[in-house]
């Protein structure tokens, strides 16, 4: 069985655990970020300018406005907590990511529905970032993040009071599983013959199989993995593009970079190639 997008990365965390803190401690996600003063060698102040840094060890995230608020993580995930408590949902991951600068806590739904939403939610302490929130539907064994289902919230001297967020959280599942379960609908009453198949995967790789010997091969070898996992699936649309997802979310390149967070990246990037697929399919 295929890990899922988030599973090569962090800790896997026990779908009991419904108290953050425990989450955090198990994750190594319970440390303080804080701000300092920048000064050049001459000791001169850099007006407005701080660092963003990790108190324990000194480590640099970033450089940002001295109006930056800091959310450390017990703060930035503490709707989780809530999510688990009064929403149904459980802990499944967590940890860091992009060379620790990025927190993340994975939570999941309960089982009890066609399709299974996956909240991976992500903290950033660059001075740029935000406490980002991604809803990433589970569908006939793929993931299938193909739409609008994220909430974005900036830093500010506001933020705690709005990342209580639990009940945005909730209605953006319903509104991506609203989505996915239509896209199924429509997708699984169109029938897909393996040829036809074929013929859409030399579109969406066309580029690539009209380019250089090693972009041909790359695109080849995709192209018989998706036909393979098409293979064990429904002859129809839904399967065609349940396959590509397959491809997007397990399956690197055949030049092995050894970054297990190539899936992670792809699935928060909106799973582009999967994306394509489906306007192509629609043809």
């Amino acid at each position: 069985m295929n890990k899922l997008y988030f599973e090569h990365i962090g800790v896997g965390i026990s779908k009991a655990e419904t108290n953050l803190q425990r989450v955090l401690q198990r994750s190594g996600l319970d440390y303080s970020v804080v701000k300092e003063n920048i000064y050049l060698k001459d000791g001169v102040l850099i007006p407005g300018k701080v660092a963003v840094l990790l108190k324990e060890t000194g480590k640099v995230f970033g450089i940002t406005g001295e109006d930056y608020c800091i959310v450390n993580n017990s703060e930035a995930f503490d709707f989780a907590e809530e999510l688990s408590c009064s929403f149904g949902f459980a802990f499944e991951r967590a940890g860091s990511y992009d060379k620790n600068n990025n927190a993340f806590i994975v939570m999941s739904n309960m089982e009890s529905k066609r399709i299974k939403d996956y909240v991976f939610i992500s903290n950033n302490f660059s001075g740029n970032g935000s406490v980002t929130v991604y809803i990433t539907p589970y569908i006939g064994g793929e993931i299938l993040s193909i739409g609008d289902f994220k909430l974005s919230i900036r830093h500010s001297k506001n933020v705690k009071d709005r990342m209580f967020v639990c009940k945005e959280v909730v209605e953006k599942c319903n509104l991506a599983n609203e989505s996915v379960a239509a896209l199924a609908f429509e997708f699984s009453k169109e029938d897909l013959s393996p040829s036809r198949l074929m013929y859409c995967l030399r579109e969406l790789f066309k580029s690539e199989l009209n380019s250089t010997n090693i972009k041909i091969e790359r695109a080849e070898a995709a192209i018989s993995y998706i036909m393979d996992s098409f293979s064990n699936r429904d002859k129809n649309k839904f399967g065609g593009l349940l396959a590509v997802s397959d491809y997007e979310c397990n399956r690197s390149s055949i030049r092995e970079t050894g970054n297990p967070e190539v899936y992670l990246n792809r699935v928060l990037n909106g799973m582009p190639l999967t994306k394509a697929a489906e306007k192509i399919l629609r043809g």
